[in-house]
């Protein structure tokens, strides 16, 4: 069956706006603006089913075990699940949350933001464990280390739907997994704060 919708999903600061990123750029339609495709409408307390049915292509949904679980099980969707070193993660999130909202996060901040990013995720790979929809499952290291890769593993998730890989692929700036101190992406921080 040729998916309706590819759910890019995860939590913060995992790769979900490259990956959407990634899918634009290979050509498919993208929910929300370039560069973080990010939409009012997709928070999780706002996600509808009536919404979600309305959309097509890719769509960002950011904490996925925060809205009902039956709107990320319909049978018209696929889920692309970003995941990363949660040390990382904490260190990227409290990055942002410095640059984007002038909020210094001290060292037992980082450590809780680990804490919560654990507990999360577990939550969030028990939910995914039950769909009854195909979801794969990618890594922010792999994205970044491996684009060609990535690109070609989502091309052939999103089958019959048809992909540009190389246009994918060339979007990805490769570097290491790490969280550089001297890279953000600033262009996301246009309705960050």
């Amino acid at each position: 069956m040729t998916p309706s919708r590819i759910i890019v999903t995860g939590l913060g600061r995992c790769g979900s706006s490259l990956t959407m990123q990634m899918l634009a750029a290979g050509g498919m339609p993208s929910v929300g603006r370039y560069p973080d495709f990010e939409v009012d409408r997709a928070t999780p307390d706002s996600i509808t089913e009536a919404w979600l049915k309305t959309q097509t292509g890719a769509v960002k949904v950011l904490d996925p075990h925060r809205i009902r679980p039956h709107l990320l099980g319909l049978p018209d969707q696929r889920i692309i699940w970003l995941a990363r070193d949660m040390r990382e993660q904490a260190k990227s999130q409290a990055k942002f949350l410095r640059i984007a909202a002038g909020r210094a996060v001290n060292r037992q901040q980082a450590k809780g933001l680990e804490r919560l990013l654990r507990s999360d995720t577990a939550t969030c790979h028990r939910l995914l464990s039950t769909l009854p929809i195909p979801v794969l499952r990618l890594t922010f290291e792999h994205l970044i280390t491996h684009p060609e890769g990535a690109a070609s593993t989502i091309a052939a998730f999103v089958a019959p739907l048809w992909l540009d890989v190389g246009a994918m692929a060339r979007v990805v700036v490769p570097r290491s997994g790490a969280c550089l101190p001297d890279m953000l992406e600033l262009s996301l921080l246009d309705g960050a704060a």
